[in-house]
């Protein structure tokens, strides 16, 4: 590596670290596929739209629908999920996809979690929010249902991985 770029990553990483300490921001790394692996900014003053991703707790209702999660995924986990779908949106899903508003958003289910996926259309209710993984057994709303913004703890925006830095 050129002893340029060494300055450039230290001198990034350092001002990172600085305004996270200072500001009470921390940042997380995400290494599921799930999401966009790598570094998120999380932000726990903005308020999360359409297209943003946030981190929360698993919900309780998520170990109900899938058997045995909790051995894979303990209580207390907080996922990182991108928001689909805000109140008074219309959110359908089926096997094959899911639809806000009747454009289509998300991808077909594998076989082996149709099972524990619930299907329908509902509209969703005032302060709560869908979110969904960008692969197709992402364990997200299509599992648990919207969540309730209030259990979001933070906005997370991505900030990529140390290799786009090379």
């Amino acid at each position: 590596m050129k002893y340029s770029k060494k300055i450039t990553l230290i001198v990034s990483v350092a001002i990172l670290v600085s305004s996270a300490l200072l500001t009470g921001h921390y940042f997380k790394y995400n290494y599921t596929k799930s999401v966009k692996v790598g570094w998120y900014y999380l932000n726990y003053e903005a308020e999360p739209v359409i297209g943003d991703y946030v981190l929360f707790p698993a919900p309780e209702r998520a170990y109900k629908a899938v058997p045995n999660l909790e051995s894979v995924l303990p209580k207390g986990t907080l996922l990182l999920k991108q928001i689909i779908a805000v109140d008074g949106d219309q959110v359908c899903s089926d096997k094959k996809s899911v639809t806000v508003n009747g454009h289509s958003i998300a991808h077909r289910l594998p076989q082996m979690w149709r099972s524990f996926a619930s299907f329908g259309c509902s509209i969703l209710a005032p302060g709560t929010v869908y979110v969904i993984g960008h692969t197709p057994a992402s364990l997200d709303s299509r599992f648990y249902g919207a969540i309730e913004t209030n259990t979001i703890k933070s906005k997370g925006e991505y900030i990529g991985t140390f290799s786009d830095l090379f």
